[in-house]
């Protein structure tokens, strides 16, 4: 019968349960993300009930997939490792079980202060213990977390004094629980895990006395340390008592999973930081170069194996930079292929301290990113090799960075030493399956080198020692200039900023943000409800208690009256695009000094017929029915999503008459500097401010509505072209996103601060997130862009259907002399096949135009564009935009934007994603169109455009 081995990988932001086989090969995962608390700046904390849900819905959805393969039983799984999270703390009380405060994340800095006075109060200063525990007083370090807990809150202090304390790291908690909690749970943790607690002696094994008394911590609140590999416990999972057998903190399982077993082998996991652990052996070497000391692993009853453990706190992070701030790739499997295109880094170093930015050539800073983390890494090689007996004759890696095959040559050129990359790298939950199998026998260690050896690579050095020596010293001498002035015999020394570590280590894998389910119809919104949650419940994997939030889009400045006791409307909605108003805007205007934009400073708009206020003014003058509703106060008005919340939440019962900034910024009644109502603007409409919703942000929880059995939040609410913003990620300044469809919408990010067009653009809110400050954008508009396409189609007839357009307008090179003004006063159309491509190129003309304008009345010029909407399927059409603009043009796969941005916005009320997060939301697949035509070939094309503009002013 085959064996096969469970892993619990507890980490940072997902938990996840792995099956392996015999040959360490996975056969079945399921994995899961949980919400991060953030109560203060540089606070880090997660629910220890969530961690422990999350972990238990894990194994079961596992199971249930391994035991889909029916020649798969339960009874087949021999044991459970567990590998988790480091030095993240917990405390609960053993009486009750219950958590006395959230679990104190590894990366929390609250404790800075404390470690401060800590070390000020005695001789060594924070190396005082480094001789006995290996560490440092660290933030970083569960010690001073416990201290922090049981001095400020008040539930830990209490129980540590009466002696009902129970504390430990995650792997404490999870299996305290799983095997009974109050009724006999056991308290236990494993030597990799306590090395890092600060507490535990690294040569006796043992709690220390005198860090204890440091600390003023009892003993007997702290769990049993245990080797790393032996039956702790069995837990029964369907019908089989399975023991958890393996317990390794998550970057000693890694050294585990890579069986770095003899002294002098090390592995390096490239995430977003790099971890480097070094094995010295069965004696602890204490660095003198800043490296920790810690266990690597002890199997039962044989000799605890130590490590040295160096960190790089900006790797993969730097790469994400380079997409993200620099733009100069799209994704960060990308910088593999820019790096590749240039033999050397041209005198560009990069040393990834993030304060200052020379950026000649993109291929030299791509090559140069991955060439920082290999320098580094050789740095903290040296600082091993000089602290240990053991010269390092090969390194294994895994992590995200090594996917790419450059980075890892140049990581064995740079060391000298052959690099070796598993072909299966999830090598810390097999580190934590391989410490289970030994225990309980599926394995001896002389097993394990058939584990895991299938597929692997090989990285050789192919320079000389000499050449690599001389490289590196370059490099030291680019980090010694960048403390401060630069080198003059370096090309370019990147200095990017001093000690920041992007280690927010998010994994958003389980996130899809492809929309399922997704039902399209013409009914009302409860019917679209109603039918898209009953085709997600035909998965029987899903719940309704699955979704944890809604969020509502739609369309902007459409507006509706009803009557707030009858809860019926008093007209039908007046549709944003209905121009019944003209007649009203040039009254109004004409009798004030400064014409339609009167209120523009204050609201950002004009008066116009596309916006809610006077659309309100025309009911109140028109609609008998409105205007004593509005005399009577009993009127209620709003744009689309305040009807839709109103009536969702009990309507005449109590609904909820609220709005948010986005769409109340689209109304003309909001003052965009103080987000309220503006009574200067309601006195010249002539409106009573108690008719219009109250105002909210963009993304809280404003109220929960029953659906099946369950009460669902509503927590986003964005305008349709906001919302496409906030689904484009457009979350920086000078980000903006074009919406491609019968017009076409622009926004610009212009961040915190409004900025009021000079240039006849639209001020509104982007979005606001909770409490945090509103953003800005500027907006343009196309009135005519797929509608003249539906022209082509259906008033010439040379296109049967819309589509038709891109291969009709690619049988041309280029317009042959056409342009197409979209405003439909005159023809002239000597080739159909250049009419077609002038049709695009109308489109794209114009939104330079907004893109000028925009760029003039911001201080951001726009680096690249990002699009959705109908016309952006034609690959031609965005090719064209891309040349016209002279940027990038970015088009993603999933391109149901505006319903993700409502959805983005949901989530981020309730914890499901951070701003932080959304970089991995939505990228995979996606486009980029890139300028292929010279800056002067747009421009002179742009400018007969312009001159066709200027033409078509006077014909007929």
């Amino acid at each position: 019968m085959p064996s096969y081995i469970g892993a619990i990988d507890q980490g940072t932001s997902s938990s996840r349960f792995l099956i392996f086989d015999e040959n360490g090969k996975i056969v079945a995962l399921h994995q899961i993300g949980f919400p991060q608390y953030y109560p203060h700046p540089g606070w880090i904390e997660h629910n220890p009930n969530e961690l422990l849900d999350s972990v238990s819905e894990c194994v079961d959805k596992c199971i249930t997939k391994f035991l889909n393969d029916k020649t798969c039983s339960i009874k087949d799984i021999k044991a459970i490792g567990i590998t988790n999270q480091r030095e993240t703390f917990i405390a609960w009380d053993k009486n009750t079980g219950k958590p006395l405060h959230n679990a104190i994340v590894w990366s929390d800095t609250r404790t800075l202060d404390l470690v401060h006075h800590l070390t000020e109060q005695i001789n060594h200063g924070a190396d005082i213990f480094k001789k006995s525990c290996g560490l440092p007083i660290s933030t970083y370090f569960s010690a001073v977390k416990l201290l922090w807990m049981i001095n400020n809150v008040p539930a830990v202090r209490d129980a540590h004094n009466n002696d009902t304390l129970l504390v430990g790291t995650v792997d404490t908690w999870l299996i305290w629980n799983l095997t009974g909690g109050i009724n006999g749970g056991l308290h236990i943790t494993d030597v990799t895990n306590a090395s890092r607690t600060m507490f535990m002696d690294l040569n006796t094994l043992e709690w220390s006395q005198t860090i204890l008394d440091f600390f003023n911590v009892k003993k007997n609140c702290l769990p049993r340390i245990c080797s790393s590999s032996e039956v702790y416990c069995h837990i029964k999972i369907r019908d089989s008592e399975i023991p958890i057998a393996g317990i390794l903190g998550d970057q000693q399982a890694a050294l585990v999973g890579q069986k770095c077993f003899k002294s002098g082998e090390a592995k390096n996991t490239y995430g977003t930081g790099c971890f480097m652990l070094f094995n010295t052996g069965t004696t602890p070497f204490f660095s003198k170069s800043g490296l920790l000391t810690t266990v690597g692993y002890k199997f039962g009853n044989n000799p605890p194996v130590y490590a040295l453990e160096g960190s790089i706190a900006v790797a993969g992070s730097a790469i994400q930079w380079l997409r993200n701030n620099l733009g100069i790739i799209k994704e960060s499997k990308d910088i593999n292929d820019l790096a590749a295109l240039t033999p050397d880094v041209g005198g560009v170093y990069f040393v990834t301290a993030f304060s200052g930015l020379y950026a000649p050539y993109w291929q030299h800073i791509a090559r140069a990113t991955l060439e920082a983390t290999c320098f580094q890494t050789r740095a903290i090689l040296e600082a091993m090799n000089s602290d240990s007996d053991y010269p390092l004759t090969y390194l294994k890696v895994d992590g995200g960075m090594t996917a790419s095959d450059l980075c890892m040559q140049i990581q064995a050129d740079i060391l000298g030493i052959d690099v070796d990359r598993p072909a299966m790298r999830e090598t810390t939950a097999l580190g934590a399956a391989i410490a289970a199998g030994l225990a309980v026998g599926v394995w001896k260690l002389s097993d394990l080198d058939k584990v895991n050896s299938d597929g692997k690579d090989v990285f050789k050095p192919q320079v000389s020692r000499e050449n690599a020596a001389q490289r590196y010293q370059l490099w030291q001498k680019a980090v010694e200039r960048s403390f401060g002035a630069l080198n003059s015999d370096l090309t370019i020394v990147l200095v990017v900023g001093a000690g920041v570590c992007s280690r927010l280590r998010q994994d958003l894998s389980s996130v899809s943000s492809s929309w399922v389910n997704c039902y399209n119809a013409g009914n009302s919104v409860s019917e679209c409800v109603d039918k898209c949650i009953t085709k997600f419940l035909n998965d029987k994997t899903c719940s309704i208690k699955d979704i944890k939030a809604i969020g509502i889009t739609n369309q902007r400045e459409t507006f509706i009256a009803w009557d707030k006791n009858t809860g019926k409307p008093l007209h039908n909605a007046i549709v944003w695009s209905d121009t019944r108003t003209l007649d009203l805007v040039h009254h109004l205007t004409e009798q004030i000094n400064h014409g339609a934009d009167i209120f523009k400073k204050s609201c950002g708009l004009p008066i116009s017929t596309y916006f809610s206020a006077v659309k309100l003014l025309w009911m109140i003058n028109n609609v008998p029915a409105v205007r004593d509703a509005h005399n009577n106060d009993t009127l209620l008005v709003g744009t689309v999503d305040t009807w839709l919340i109103w009536n969702l939440t009990g309507g005449i019962n109590g609904g909820l008459h609220i709005t948010d900034v986005t769409n109340a910024s689209r109304t003309m009644f909001m003052d965009l500097n103080t987000l309220e109502w503006s009574q200067t603007i309601l006195d010249f409409f002539n409106v009573k401010k108690n008719c219009l919703p109250r105002i909210c942000s963009s993304s809280e929880v404003y109220c929960h509505i029953k659906i099946r059995d369950s009460e669902i939040p509503i927590a986003g609410i964005l305008g349709d072209q906001q919302a496409a913003l906030v689904g484009q990620k457009c979350f920086k300044s000078g980000e903006a996103k074009n919406t491609y469809g019968t017009g076409c919408f622009m926004l610009f990010n212009t961040g915190t601060t409004p900025f009021f067009s000079k240039s006849g653009l639209l001020t509104t809110v982007g979005y606001k997130f909770g409490n945090n400050p509103p953003v800005y954008a500027l907006e343009g508009s196309i009135a005519v862009a797929g509608s003249a396409i539906q022209w082509l189609r259906n008033n010439l007839g040379i296109i049967k259907e819309s589509k038709d357009i891109n291969d009709l307008a690619a049988l041309t090179p280029d317009v042959g002399g056409v342009y197409f003004v979209t405003a439909f006063s005159g023809l002239y159309a000597p080739y159909w096949q250049h009419i077609a491509r002038a049709t695009l190129e109308a489109t794209c003309f114009q939104t330079r135009a907004i893109l000028e304008a925009m760029n003039s009345d911001s201080d951001y010029p726009l680096t690249y564009l990002k699009v959705d909407g109908g016309m952006t399927a034609s690959d031609l059409c965005m090719q064209i935009q891309a040349d016209i603009l002279g940027i990038d043009v970015d088009r993603p796969a999933m391109r149901e934007t505006t319903a993700l941005g409502a959805a983005i916005a949901a989530g981020l009320a309730v914890g499901v994603w951070k701003l932080s997060d959304l970089d991995k939301v939505n990228s995979d697949g996606k486009d980029v169109f890139k300028p292929q035509v010279s800056r002067e070939n747009a421009a002179q094309r742009y400018q007969l455009w312009q001159k066709a503009v200027e033409r078509s002013f006077g014909w007929a």
